[in-house]
């Protein structure tokens, strides 16, 4: 059969949608002259109440901040997660020198923001790399007086001086 239009018990018109096999699904959308949702009836506004209506998604749902599949609630904490300002931590000052396996600059921390390493040794150039095989020869490169920003990764940050050398190296965390 064929959808048809029919008339409620007060006049108002509604689409009967046919699904097949006999059945129909009815829909009665209407509005008043203010422009508010009304009932089938047209008896008046149609009230929401606190509380009562449906969120897209889980109210759980965990922050989406990678590109990856999701909720629209989970992408919405994750744009509120990536655009949050997070506290600096107080500078502190490590000591790096030719130390096989180097010196911890900074530990994992999922919270992390970003990252700045600065070298404040004026003439001595300090390497880092991400674990206990950062050399000289692998390792990112901070010329004396430079520094290196991290705002991509959480990891560890480790560094090393080339033989018989020393700095010491100026962290700050934002988390």
């Amino acid at each position: 059969m064929a959808d048809r239009v029919k008339n409620d018990a007060n006049g108002v018109p509604y689409l009967e949608k046919d699904v097949g096999s006999g059945k129909y699904a009815m829909a009665v959308v209407t509005v008043d002259s203010a422009g508010n949702l009304t009932t089938g009836s047209g008896s008046g506004a149609v009230s929401v109440a606190d509380g009562s209506d449906v969120a897209e998604g889980a109210t759980t749902d965990a922050a989406v901040v990678t590109n990856t599949t999701g909720t629209l609630s989970g992408k919405l904490r994750g744009l509120v997660a990536l655009t949050r300002k997070g506290a600096a931590s107080v500078p502190t000052a490590v000591a790096v020198d030719d130390t096989a396996g180097g010196a911890t600059l900074l530990a994992a921390n999922s919270n992390r923001l970003v990252a700045v390493l600065q070298n404040a040794d004026s003439t001595n150039d300090v390497y880092i790399g991400k674990d206990n095989t950062v050399t000289s020869s692998n390792g990112i490169k901070i010329a004396a007086g430079g520094s290196f920003t991290d705002d991509r990764t959480t990891g560890a940050w480790k560094g090393i001086c080339a033989t018989g050398k020393s700095a010491s190296v100026r962290v700050l965390e934002v988390s």
